[in-house]
């Protein structure tokens, strides 16, 4: 019977610590592009709300000059819709 020798279990134990170090590394590139991507995205989903936001201001203030432009402004939910409220009356005893 054939003894197992203690440099071989040492070599087997090194070979799966990198085979395991490799598959990290892979993983590790892959989440971290992963993540870039998504950054950009965000990042331009920012720009866009930002020049979203002025183009709107931009519109209500136009709004104030020129009230045709409100039936858009109420269409695309910019501007809510004038309601005319009454006061409640008061019934008499």
């Amino acid at each position: 019977m054939k003894k197992f020798s203690g440099l071989a279990l040492l070599a087997s134990i090194q070979v799966v610590v990198a085979i395991a170090a490799v598959v990290l590394v892979g993983v590790n590139v892959y989440l971290t592009r992963k993540v870039t991507a998504q950054t950009q995205a965000i990042a331009m989903f920012q720009s866009n709300k930002a020049a979203t936001d002025v183009l709107v201001g931009m519109s209500m203030e136009y709004s104030r000059l020129n009230p045709s432009i409100d039936p858009l402004l109420i269409r695309v939910g910019v501007k809510k819709p004038a309601t005319s409220v009454t006061p409640a009356q008061k019934t008499g005893k």
